[in-house]
């Protein structure tokens, strides 16, 4: 993270204290660029040491010192025990050095004041984040989000990378508990705030679908009243929470309710989805499915909050590609395979289905399904529920602790659904695929992060590829 710091602007913003033999050329002293990785920090960086659930950054500080650190930032606690009293390079030392950390990030957002656009939800967080970025990097310099850094870690991180100049930062927000939401938007002070959706995912940590409504709606709790919040009008509840804000309030949505809204959606087996939205020029996104639909519907709905005309903001989607593991298109063997391995909870597998099964040209559609997690108390019932769901495949094949309560959920819609392979691995189940796979075949592959999905196409790819070398070899002895 390269930013230009006097240690004297550290101590400010963290009230951190010097420890060093030479205080007064310390504190004018800059530093280059703040590093949380003693392996690769660089020479005039300053050495972060946090703590996580499996690393401590304390046991590294000799190290980043050694390799040129000006000065570590270190907990208390630390710098008085024993192996802190034996480290002789200078230290800045702090209650909490992930507080002080997440400080930092704020000071450098407040000095490079950037408008901050912050987005979180349920589900489509990253792909949104992306697709706004795009719409506003048409018009102005905008940072972003890199991947999915959207916890208590990674925003920090994002707004440390924030360079002079920068006028838009678009700020991806993860959460798992009550409280996340707002003391991320406490760092970011956004003044555009997005909300995707509302649904069930993190349960372990909220409780129930309202109460992850209203953990997310912490985004909107001090946005102003020339701030904007961008809102899924579909989710009622949801929107009833919000729409009394104090801030200008814009929604988006697949209903005519919504402030911006599509009065044709297609998905096309390419991989495209084409949309027409109320006051904007045809869309053709190189993108699948509903979901991202809507997620280019929120973009959209932003681009009039950033005042980006119309063909501008559809242009810029147009250029946007699928991200790993979210409804890609893939063309394995004789099949043609939906690859949303990324993630899952119930809402985007919902979403996921309906593409599967709304996409023309195929013979056979065949759902290949992992866990759906954190979904603590309610995950048999959502794992029925997407037995419901997915009965209408012609083969769904299932991997995880709660495959025999999908296959419960199949079995209660009765005759004509789908036939249910629980299988044990990931192997066994690409295994059983290609004993069975021919042209005119549409497989989705998708579940939870943990669940490890992507390794099934892994597990196909290297089949084929195994296959094709065989027979150029015995090409190769024919000849």
């Amino acid at each position: 993270m390269n930013v230009n710091f006097t240690i004297k602007e550290i101590i400010g913003a963290t009230g951190a204290v010097y420890r060093g033999e030479d205080t007064t050329p310390a504190a004018l002293q800059f530093i280059s660029g703040i590093s949380i990785d003693s392996r690769t920090i660089r020479m005039g960086e300053l050495f972060v040491a946090l703590r996580g659930t499996n690393f401590d950054g304390h046991d590294f500080v000799e190290q980043a010192l050694s390799k040129g650190a000006p000065v570590a930032l270190v907990a208390d606690e630390w710098a008085a025990s024993d192996e802190g009293a034996k480290c002789k390079g200078p230290l800045l030392t702090v209650r909490d050095t992930l507080a002080a950390f997440q400080e930092l990030g704020k000071y450098n957002r407040i000095r490079v004041n950037p408008r901050v656009i912050a987005v979180t939800g349920s589900n489509g967080k990253t792909t949104t984040k992306d697709m706004i970025a795009a719409v506003s990097s048409s018009t102005y310099r905008t940072a972003k989000t890199e991947g999915n850094l959207n916890n208590q870690f990674g925003v920090p991180i994002t707004l440390l990378r924030l360079s002079p100049g920068v006028e838009v930062a678009v700020v991806e927000m993860g959460m798992n508990h009550p409280g996340e939401i707002r003391h991320l938007a406490g760092l970011c002070m956004p003044c555009v705030g997005i909300i995707t959706n509302a649904t069930p995912a993190h349960l372990e940590g909220t409780g129930t679908v309202h109460d992850v409504a209203r953990a997310k709606s912490e985004l909107a709790e001090d946005l102003g009243r020339d701030d904007w919040l961008v809102i899924h009008r579909d989710s009622e509840e949801l929107y009833n929470m919000n729409r009394y804000r104090r801030c200008k309030v814009i929604t988006f949505g697949l209903s005519h309710n919504a402030d911006v809204f599509p009065n044709s959606l297609r998905c096309k087996a390419t991989g495209q989805t084409e949309l027409e939205v109320e006051g904007f020029p045809p869309v053709t996104l190189s993108l699948l499915g509903k979901q991202n639909a809507l997620n280019a519907i929120a973009a959209l709905a932003t681009s009039r909050v950033l005042e980006i005309p119309g063909e501008t903001a559809v242009g810029a989607l147009s250029t946007l590609r699928a991200g790993p593991g979210r409804m890609e298109m893939k063309r394995i063997g004789p099949a043609t395979f939906i690859d949303d391995s990324y993630n899952a909870n119930p809402a985007s597998m919902k979403m996921a289905l309906e593409t599967l099964f709304s996409l023309e040209g195929f013979d056979r559609r065949m759902a290949v399904l992992g866990d759906m997690l954190e979904l603590g108390a309610s995950s048999e019932k959502w794992h029925t529920e997407l037995g419901r769901e997915a009965s209408r495949a012609d083969v769904i094949f299932l991997y995880g602790s709660f495959a025999s309560e999908v296959q419960r959920g199949v079995e209660k819609v009765g005759k004509n659904a789908a036939s249910v392979r629980i299988l044990e691995t990931h192997s066994k189940i690409a295994a059983d695929i290609a004993s069975m796979w021919r042209q005119g075949d549409l497989f989705l592959v998708k579940g939870s992060r943990g669940m490890t999905m992507e390794q099934v196409l892994i597990e196909l790819e290297g089949r084929v590829s195994e296959t094709s070398g065989s027979r150029a070899a015995n090409s190769r002895r024919e000849k």
